[in-house]
């Protein structure tokens, strides 16, 4: 959970692996699958080329009951971010309404610290 510049660069130095042969998109301890389900409603997941904002590394359309994960990121932070996104769909079905994107600063707070945990304990395999 990168709190400044120099720890968000941390998370650069491994190289992403885009797809297994199994069609999830691949991490290093946790399997990000192409569909998930959660209440009755299926998100497929999906790696696009380049999301708007530079800290914008995911969004889920629930719209399009799809989440989006940009590419390019290291796996690292492309395993938080689907963490991250899970998390959205999660609050999105509590059915609470939130002030002034304090959904985001939860979400965001709850995703960093359940990664950290999780990476920290080895128990993401």
């Amino acid at each position: 959970m990168p709190t400044s510049s120099s720890q968000e660069e941390g998370w650069c130095d491994k190289i992403s692996t885009i797809f297994s042969k199994t069609g999830k998109i691949r991490g290093n301890n946790l399997k990000i699958p192409n569909k998930i389900s959660y209440n009755g409603i299926s998100y497929r997941v999906k790696e696009v080329e380049k999301l708007d904002g530079e800290r914008n590394w995911g969004r889920t359309s629930f719209k399009y009951n799809e989440i989006h994960l940009e590419r390019e990121l290291p796996i690292d932070k492309k395993e938080q971010t689907f963490i991250h996104e899970m998390l959205h769909v999660a609050f999105d079905n509590t059915g609470l309404e939130w002030e002034n994107k304090k959904e985001e600063r939860y979400v965001r707070a709850w995703a960093d610290n359940i990664y950290g945990i999780l990476k920290q304990n080895k128990l993401l395999k």
